[in-house]
């Protein structure tokens, strides 16, 4: 239990540096970077174009949920789509129906770090980030990703609105 507590646990003392740590810099070769770009490339290439696909179906399939909250994207957008993050106002109820019916998701943000000592210079610019906090559920789009999960996904979720009008 431990273990998952900290893979899950923020840093409760986070820093700030004036400067980059001594460990933080490496000189790699000229031979390391090219092949370090050329991997880049290529998995991006490859990799985004199914992120960019799976997003899009979750879009599609879920715009019609008055209750739901995300970014629209256009074919041609260059959107990371790492996950398809949306926001609804009873996250947590969402959360859990859809964790006991296996569907494959995760929270975005586990506790509200505002708070902390590191960003109390920051306190008035993060007023939104308890809202966003409360709010967010990231649905997965990685290109191993199978389209017959997404669809449960979404399936589910149509579900929950279905059961639970407001």
């Amino acid at each position: 239990m431990t273990i998952l507590k900290d893979l899950l646990r923020n840093d409760p003392k986070p820093k700030t540096f004036k400067k980059i740590p001594n460990e933080y810099k490496i000189k790699a070769s000229n031979f390391q970077i090219k092949e370090i770009f050329y991997k880049i490339r290529q998995y991006n290439n490859k990799m985004q174009i199914s992120r960019n696909k799976n997003y899009l179906i979750y879009q599609q399939n879920l715009k019609h949920i008055k209750e739901i909250k995300f970014e629209e994207i256009k074919l041609n957008y260059k959107n990371g789509c790492i996950f398809f993050p949306f926001f609804y106002e009873k996250r947590d109820h969402l959360y859990n129906y859809l964790i006991l019916n296996n569907a494959d998701l995760s929270k975005y943000y586990y506790r509200d770090c505002s708070h902390l000592k590191i960003f109390k210079n920051y306190k008035p610019k993060c007023k939104n980030s308890k809202k966003l906090c409360n709010q967010s559920i990231l649905l997965p789009t990685y290109p191993d990703y199978k389209t017959i999960n997404i669809y449960k996904n979404i399936k589910l979720i149509n579900k929950y609105f279905k059961e639970n009008k407001t």
